[in-house]
């Protein structure tokens, strides 16, 4: 009995233990492989001890840089040359936006890598100190438009009270002419019609029509008239001719315009001889062809909140421009074709623009003046600048200040700086060193026809650029690309026609590309390059998002061979090569590169169009032949 109690004991107690070790065995299991577990921790910490070893080789490879700089006397390198480092590499790969170990393995983000190793350069993206902002000038107090008294005589004519809210304007008629009163370059909604005294004894009431139409003409024969204009909103005098040298403009006093916050009041004067009242507020003017020489200096003192100033465009007359004009313009955002081909303007003040530190927009300015030099501190007061365009396009300029656009550090796209000015010989290399918000830089430095070097590093600061479309096309004194030319531009997707029509190069860097893993579009980047023998295979290797090969070597006459690889790593984003060839000549033997085999015909129809030199010209495709 004693025995059958104790073996009972036993066999409780052994399944006591073996419940407890089953619990315990269920702990063990848990620590290890649960989401807190010891392999989950110790996988865990493996990556954090990846990152922190990444990091801290990244941190001393850009401290080896940085230290080089220094001893160089040299800016500090932006923090994105790390990842061409040869130390770096030797340890890690840029594969698109990731950061991979030399198995594959995935560490880090490239943009979280960089983002760690920030706070190791200068302020801003560029790695350099970006300039203060300059002190501007005590903003002048806006003026109030004087108060009128009638009746008052100006150039001989009497303006009388009923006549105050009338544009009136002395019309000189040398010759035999029609002038007519258009449509001119926004919507003009019923009822606004407007009255015309034409001077002659003629009155019409009607709204402004497009060219083409009689309605709102008038015949005039040789003598002096004073028109009046009465309800005016938007329109353009000029001749129903075509004929602008048979009449003269004075305007003698502008009359009242509705009150106008959307500024839709625009109109367009030809031929405008002289302007003997500053302009009202509520109108943009267009001095189109203008005979004036001197531009009264208060001419726009009154127009305090116009944000689109008026212009000057086509006036051969004009030689010089007063550099108080836009003193009290203070709310003035957009410029648009001021100055445009006013072809006799020998020089800018610098002064001209320290006033409007409202300005966000300029297009088309001084293009065509015969002024040789830029004042360095043209722009320096207009801080908030967003996009600036064609500011001396085929001027008689000769060199392009290097802090130009130092101060202008909002700036998201410079475009067209000195198109076609053929006296320019070199491009500063710290031109855009301040500009590290850019995403556009199309046509920025295009038909320089003196320029022979491109600075390898004037993109260096620009790491956020998107589009370098245009960029130098038509620079047919220019020898070479640099190799490392878009290093920095890691984000950039469009190079259309980048180096279209660079007739005098001769050959491509095969790494020119190699970092630039987001690449879109490179349709007619080399077209019209006359001299280029060949391509290298790899050129491409590194651009797998590329889908538009588009006339990219179109018109390359010496090229006599394609190789097999060019578009190899396309992955199956690669899809329009329409064009592709066409027209180079001295191609002898005409195959389709091996990653369009997997293409439809009309993908890359006509890519071999005009090639007709080549010995199998007559026996490929017709499709490959025409578009």
């Amino acid at each position: 009995m004693i025995r059958q109690n104790k073996r009972g004991v036993t066999l409780v107690a052994l399944a006591i233990t073996i419940i407890i070790m089953l619990l315990l065995a269920g702990i063990v299991i848990q620590m290890t492989l649960g989401d807190n577990g010891l392999i989950a921790k110790s996988t865990q910490a493996k990556i954090d001890q990846a990152k922190e070893e990444l990091y801290e080789t990244a941190r001393l490879e850009y401290l080896t840089l940085k230290t080089k700089a220094i001893s160089k006397d040299e800016e500090e390198p932006p923090v994105s040359e790390v990842l061409s480092a040869a130390g770096f590499l030797a340890k890690y790969d840029v594969n698109g936006d990731n950061i991979t170990d030399k198995k594959g393995e995935v560490i880090d983000t490239k943009d979280n890598l960089l983002s760690k190793l920030s706070g190791m350069a200068g302020s801003g993206s560029g790695g350099h100190s970006t300039p203060s902002t300059p002190s501007a000038p005590e903003t002048p107090t806006p003026q109030t438009y004087p108060e009128q008294s009638y009746p008052k005589t100006i150039d001989g004519v009497t303006i009388q009270e009923h006549d105050k809210d009338k544009m009136i304007l002395k019309i000189n008629i040398k010759e035999h002419t029609k002038l007519a009163i258009r449509y001119y370059n926004t919507y003009i909604p019923d009822p606004y019609n407007i009255e015309v005294e034409w001077g002659n004894w003629g009155y019409d009431v009607f709204r402004p029509d497009y060219s083409g139409s009689t309605n709102g003409e008038h015949e005039y024969y040789p003598g002096e008239y004073i028109m009046k204009i009465k309800g005016a909103k938007s329109f353009s005098l000029e001749s129903a001719e075509w004929r602008i040298d048979k009449f003269e403009v004075t305007v003698l006093h502008w009359g009242k315009f509705e009150e106008d916050p959307n500024e839709q009041n625009n109109i367009r004067l030809n031929s405008v001889k002289d302007i003997k009242m500053p302009e009202p507020n509520d109108v943009t003017v267009t001095y189109e062809q203008a005979t004036i020489t001197n531009i009264p200096e208060d001419l726009f003192k009154y127009k305090p909140t116009r944000k689109l100033i008026s212009s000057f465009q086509n006036s051969y007359n004009i030689t010089s421009i007063p550099e108080n004009l836009f003193k009290y313009n203070i709310g003035m955002q957009r410029i648009e074709n001021l100055f445009a081909w006013c072809i006799n303007i020998t020089s800018i003040p610098e002064g001209l623009l320290r006033y409007n530190q409202n300005l966000t927009q300029i297009n088309n300015i001084f293009s065509g003046s015969k002024s040789t030099t830029i004042p360095e501190n043209l722009f320096k007061y207009n801080t908030n600048l967003l996009n600036i365009s064609g500011i001396f396009v085929n001027s008689q300029v000769r060199t392009i200040p290097e802090d130009l656009f130092k101060y202008n550090t909002k700036l998201e796209t410079i475009s067209a700086v000195c198109s076609t000015c053929i006296n320019i010989t070199n491009i500063p290399e710290n031109l855009f060193k301040y500009n590290t918000e850019v995403l556009n830089f199309n046509n920025v430095l295009n038909n320089l026809n003196s320029v022979e070097n491109i600075p390898e590093n004037i993109f260096k600061y620009n790491t956020k650029v998107r589009n370098f479309t245009n960029a130098f096309v038509g620079n047919t004194k220019l020898k070479s690309i640099p190799e490392n030319l878009f290093k920095y531009n890691t984000k950039a997707t469009e190079f259309i026609c980048v180096f279209g029509s660079c007739t005098n190069i001769e050959s491509i860097p095969e790494n020119l590309f190699k970092y630039n893993t987001e690449a879109r579009s490179f349709s007619s980047t080399f077209s019209g390059l006359s001299k280029l023998e060949n391509i290298p295979g790899n050129l491409f290797d590194n651009n797998p998002e590329a889908a538009d090969f588009s006339s990219t070597f179109s018109n390359c006459t010496k090229l006599t061979s394609i190789p097999w690889n060019l578009f190899q790593n396309n992955n199956n984003n690669a899809s329009i090569f329409i064009g592709t060839f066409a027209h180079c000549n001295s191609l002898t033997y005409l195959s389709l590169p091996s990653r369009l085999y997997s293409l439809q015909e009309s993908q890359y129809r006509g890519i071999f169009a005009g090639c007709t030199n080549a010995h199998n010209y007559s026996s490929i495709p017709e499709s490959w032949k025409g578009w």
